[in-house]
C-alpha cells in the first residue's frame, strides 16, 4: 500500500526518472507501526525536479495519516561508489530490503545488483 501511494503521487515526468523503489529497515524485517517506512529510491539523476517529486510522494504517503515515510534518493553513481553512512545504508538495503517497484528497463540498476 505504501509503494502504491508513493508511486501514484510521483508526477509522471519524475516517475520516468525513477529506476526502483526499495523498502528496507524495520518495516522490511517486520511490520512495526512505530517505525517509518524507509524507502530507497534509485533515480537517473538527483535534479531539483526529481528531489521535489520524491518529496511530494513522501508527503502523500504521510498525508494518509497512517504511515511515516523516510526516503533516501540515490543515483547509479552513488551505488557505484558509496561512502560512509550511505555505504552502511546500502548494505542494510541489500541484506534486508524488498524491491517494491523496479522499472522494467532498470533491472541492472537495482540496489541488489
Amino acid at each position: 500500500m505504501v509503494a502504491d501511494l508513493f508511486l501514484a503521487a510521483l508526477p509522471p515526468y519524475i516517475r520516468r526518472q525513477v529506476r526502483s523503489v526499495r523498502l528496507f529497515g524495520p518495516q522490511a524485517r517486520r511490520f512495526d507501526p512505530d517505525s517509518p517506512f524507509d524507502l530507497l529510491v534509485v533515480a537517473e539523476a538527483r535534479t531539483v525536479e526529481v528531489k521535489t517529486g520524491v518529496a511530494i510522494a513522501e508527503s502523500a504517503v504521510e498525508g494518509e495519516g497512517l504511515y511515516a515515510a523516510r526516503t533516501t534518493l540515490v543515483t547509479a553513481f552513488d551505488l557505484a561508489s558509496p561512502t560512509g553512512q550511505l555505504g552502511r545504508l546500502l548494505q542494510n538495503s541489500q541484506r534486508e530490503g524488498i524491491d517494491l517497484w523496479v522499472r522494467d528497463d532498470a533491472m541492472s540498476a537495482s540496489p541488489s545488483a
